[in-house]
């Protein structure tokens, strides 16, 4: 009676099979030499160890330099090469597999220990997303935490995982990129970025239009956004969409953009009616003011008007003459009132020399004058008189405010203050600023970063001197990103601006390697803040 046999594979218990069966199994590279089996009266013991199961006719692979059977060879240390079956191979990675996921792994996600869980559950959530290299993770309870990039099992796949900036904006004519998309949605948000902008993936995707990509969201609604009234000697039709048109600002040229991005630009105060524009690369550069069409009548008088109102001088304040101190009461008869004449009668010329002397402390106070008063004669003149014109005497005063008395100098410093608030107003209302210009404290903090930078560059520097300047300044350069941020930079806040694309994508790639790419465009935009600062060279 033929005996029945067993094998174990993975842990498993197979059987029972012939013999004939077993040496299928290790002619088709099924079983190895080290795997156990046993019969149906006998204990599990390695494979080699059995009579005739690896004679040379049950191995269809021959042997290069040994005479020994294939398995046994692998298990040995062995001088000639060896060749191994695709179904061997794959029976050890299925067994190398079982053994990892047989380890217990843990994870941290968002501050929250997960687990245990299997190793290819981690290589699950490596493939979603959800787990990146920095992310804790370690073996079984016991085990120290430690970042998901030190496992060598993962490393290849973290680094096909991790995304690369593939997203450009084009802004006025002007290229910004390569970038991610979270750094694009920032711009969006923070309106650096507008809907009618440009935007592509990768350096030779096709541009369109910033409101027409999948996943972008802006925080206005571009409909609520007014369209622009054109002149009616503007173009019209493809006319306005044909990228031929350039400006310049501060000497620096952009473009080419179209007559509709032009106006854009025009109407959210990027571009003044000052700057120059032209059409085409040839024509003469004109004022932005004079472009046909750019700027209807009716806003060109609206501007020339409120520029005339603020070259005009403002009027001086009034200066008020205050008399001499004394101690004549504030309101006196005039001199042809009854009062008057008594008064007069009764003082003799030495008693009104005495006059301005204090008069003593029981003399009766002065009643205040009659309603119904006639103005003094007119004083002659040597001139001829001038027209007569009709006098109106002011209204009778009340008890309380006849014993008032105003200083002059007090009336005039409250007009002159009054003056100045109003002149603040009108210029603040005309877009001057008196806190200075936005980015101002930003750009010196990363003109410093910047001159120790081209430092470096002029030096032909190493890698490793760039790693020692990031490490340097990346935290300044993280705090100054986030400061610039919450001031939202935007095209209105032009040196603000600039002073975002150096923190946020210059300076951060040229201090990991000394991005030649990132150099030459933070160059570009460090000569164009310091034209906007006057400290252009």
């Amino acid at each position: 009676m033929a005996q029945d046999w067993y094998y174990q594979l993975l842990g498993e218990e197979t059987g029972p099979i012939s013999f004939e069966s077993l040496q299928d199994l290790v002619r088709e590279g099924h079983l190895n030499a080290e795997d156990e089996v046993r019969s149906s009266d006998s204990g599990w013991m390695k494979a080699a160890e059995v009579p005739d199961l690896f004679s040379p006719g049950s191995i269809s692979e021959p042997l290069e330099a040994t005479g020994v059977d294939l398995d046994l060879l692998l298990s040995a240390s062995s001088s000639g090469p060896a060749r191994r079956s695709s179904n061997r191979h794959g029976l050890e990675q299925a067994k190398a597999n079982a053994a990892r996921n047989a380890e217990e792994w843990f994870y941290k996600l968002l501050g929250q220990e997960v687990g245990p869980t299997s190793h290819d559950d981690i290589v699950e959530q490596i493939q979603l997303g959800s787990l990146q290299g920095d992310d804790l993770v370690r073996i079984g309870r016991e085990g120290s935490w430690q970042p998901l990039s030190s496992f060598q099992q993962f490393t290849e796949l973290l680094a096909r995982m991790k995304p690369k900036p593939e997203w450009y904006c084009r802004i006025l004519g002007q290229v910004l990129g390569p970038m991610m998309f979270d750094e694009l949605q920032h711009m969006a948000e923070s309106s650096s970025l507008n809907a009618d902008d440009e935007v592509r993936f990768g350096e030779a995707g096709p541009w369109h239009r910033a409101q027409q990509t999948r996943g972008l969201k802006f925080t206005m609604a571009t409909t609520a956004k007014a369209p622009i009234k054109l002149s009616t000697h503007a173009p019209f039709g493809e006319a306005t969409r044909k990228k031929e048109w350039y400006y310049e600002i501060l000497s620096q040229p952009f473009g080419p953009i179209s007559f509709e991005e032009l106006a854009r630009a025009v109407a959210d105060g990027s571009l003044q009616p000052e700057d120059k524009a032209r059409r085409g690369t040839t024509a003469a550069w004109g004022l932005v003011l004079d472009v046909p069409g750019l700027i209807s009548v009716e806003q060109k008088a609206a501007y020339l008007a409120a520029k005339q109102s603020a070259a005009r001088p403002k009027p001086a304040a009034p200066t008020t003459v205050v008399p001499p101190h004394t101690t004549a009461p504030a309101t006196s008869p005039s001199p042809n009132s009854p009062a008057a004449a008594t008064a007069a009668g009764a003082v003799s010329p030495p008693a009104a020399k005495a006059q301005t002397s204090p008069p003593p402390p029981s003399a009766a106070p002065v009643q205040p004058p009659p309603p119904a008063r006639t103005p003094p004669p007119p004083m002659p003149m040597s001139r001829p008189a001038s027209p007569a014109v009709t006098f109106r005497p002011p209204a009778k005063r009340s008890s309380l405010g006849s014993g008032l008395k105003i200083n002059g100098k007090v009336i005039g410093a409250i007009l002159g203050v009054l003056l100045l608030v109003g002149g603040i107003y009108g210029l603040s209302m005309l877009g001057f600023s008196f806190s200075g210009q936005p980015g101002l404290t930003e750009y010196a903090k990363v003109k410093v970063i910047w001159e120790e930078a081209q430092k470096l560059h002029k030096n032909k520097s190493t890698a490793s001197d760039w790693s020692a300047f990031g490490k340097k300044h990346s935290a300044e350069v993280k705090k100054l990103e986030k400061e610039i941020t919450d001031q939202k930079p935007g095209a209105t806040k032009r040196l603000l601006q600039l002073m975002y694309f150096c923190t946020k994508n210059h300076l951060p790639a040229i201090m990991t390697d000394g991005s030649e790419m990132r150099y030459k465009a933070m160059e570009k935009d460090m000569k164009e803040a310091d034209k906007l600062t006057g400290n252009a060279k």
